[in-house]
């Protein structure tokens, strides 16, 4: 910051001085102004009752898959993935059993507490869908990604939720309405 304020970049920059406008604005927006008093934990718990949905924990889930690689396996990714996955399921093994199975995946085997916006950005709509429908210690699939063919192991989902209030007691004044005056 001294040495940009050195190079007088404050004033011919236009990212710096537009960086600069946003730290302002913000911790403008975090100063409480004279006489203002912070709302109170009832305020807090009636905002965050009105407003729910801005606050909602999304759905999430862990899971385990065995991948196929289009790249590896072409066109019979996907037949191999229907082999495998009816053999698992006919067999009842779990996802240990079947780690030495299918393809390496960049990203792992296992994931822990993934949100649908996750799982949409990493593999595609068609993934997210599928994964959301898995139920807990069951196999399903094969889904496709935009790399190959999954096969999942659901092992816990947790259903969207409000959180609770310690959890977003600090963001609630900056959503909320401006604190109310002292008398």
């Amino acid at each position: 910051y001294r040495t940009a304020l050195e190079l007088g970049l404050d004033r011919s920059d236009t990212v710096v001085r537009r960086h600069l406008a946003t730290l302002m604005w913000q911790v403008a927006a975090d100063t409480p102004m004279a006489g203002e008093q912070p709302p109170g934990q009832e305020e807090l718990e009636v905002y965050l009752r009105q407003h729910p949905d801005r606050f909602l924990r999304p759905w999430r889930i862990r899971f385990s898959h065995v991948y196929f690689s289009e790249d590896r396996r072409g066109a019979a990714a996907q037949a191999d993935a229907n082999a495998l996955l009816e053999e698992l399921r006919a067999s009842g093994a779990v996802p240990d059993a079947a780690a030495e199975t299918g393809d390496p995946f960049l990203l792992g085997r296992d994931f822990e507490w993934q949100t649908g916006p996750v799982l949409l950005r990493r593999f595609g709509e068609t993934f997210a869908e599928a994964v959301a429908a898995i139920e807990p210690g069951a196999w399903s699939g094969p889904v496709p990604s935009p790399s190959g063919w999954h096969s999942g192991w659901g092992r816990a989902i947790e259903q969207a939720a409000p959180p609770a209030l310690r959890t977003v007691s600090d963001t609630i004044p900056r959503a909320a309405p401006p604190p109310r005056r002292a008398r």
